[in-house]
């Protein structure tokens, strides 16, 4: 019996998704496995004042 206890595929496209990106995976026999993500880009944080109310 094969026990398998994490969920690695699972997990990545979720954490793209979550982020508000994509995910996808390419395979073929002899050539490997390519794994992309693309999440967007929030932009710059503002920087925190001291102006306290």
């Amino acid at each position: 019996m094969i026990v398998h206890d994490h969920f690695g595929v699972i997990e990545m496209r979720e954490r793209g998704e979550t982020a508000g990106g994509w995910w996808s995976m390419r395979s073929q026999p002899g050539t490997g496995t390519t794994v992309e993500f693309w999440v967007p880009n929030p932009g710059p944080t503002p920087a925190p004042t001291d102006d306290l109310p």
